[in-house]
């Protein structure tokens, strides 16, 4: 969890001298892999999902997505330009963090036919990463903690690379 302290903006009324507010923002758990014994029995291949499936999946989780995109965006932005002095800087980074974790979830939570499981596991395994990655960079201001930055950087570079596969993977289907 992390949170951002908001100092108030010079001129504003103050709780008192030790108030603090703060953004609460939760880190996405994560997930250990576990590995399958090599005499197991493979799962079936899917099918490939015909076009209303793609259809569906496409409307089901276009609204989220967008909203990860854009907040992962904005994200960088503010992020390329750290102002951790700046009250607005804080609270604008700590909106979109929140954001991308809420747009994580929100992917989480679709249902999908079998047919596009392993493309929505891939989707959804990469921002798994998007997250992880926007919660150590809040905690790296926080606390002045260089190794969660680098760590964050090395989770969101393969958020990317695990979303480029995953958008390749549905363009694959839709052909």
């Amino acid at each position: 969890m992390a949170a951002f302290l908001v100092k108030p903006a010079a001129g504003a009324a103050k709780l008192a001298p030790s108030a603090t507010v703060t953004v609460a923002v939760a880190v996405a758990p994560k997930v250990t892999p576990t590995k399958v014994a090599a005499t197991a029995t493979p799962a079936p291949t899917a099918a490939k999902p015909t076009a209303a499936e793609v259809a569906a999946y496409l409307d089901a989780v276009g609204p989220a997505s967008r909203d990860l995109g854009n907040a992962v965006g904005a994200f960088a932005q503010l992020f390329s330009r750290p102002q951790p002095g700046s009250n607005a800087w804080r609270v604008n980074l700590a909106t979109q963090i929140a954001a991308v974790q809420v747009a994580h979830e929100q992917l989480v939570a679709v249902k999908v036919p079998a047919s596009m499981a392993a493309i929505h596991d891939a989707t959804t395994a990469a921002t798994a990463k998007c997250s992880e990655a926007v919660g150590l960079t809040g905690e790296a201001f926080d606390n002045g903690d260089i190794g969660a930055l680098n760590r964050a950087t090395k989770l969101m570079q393969e958020c990317a690379a695990g979303v480029t596969e995953a958008e390749t993977m549905l363009n694959a289907v839709r052909q």
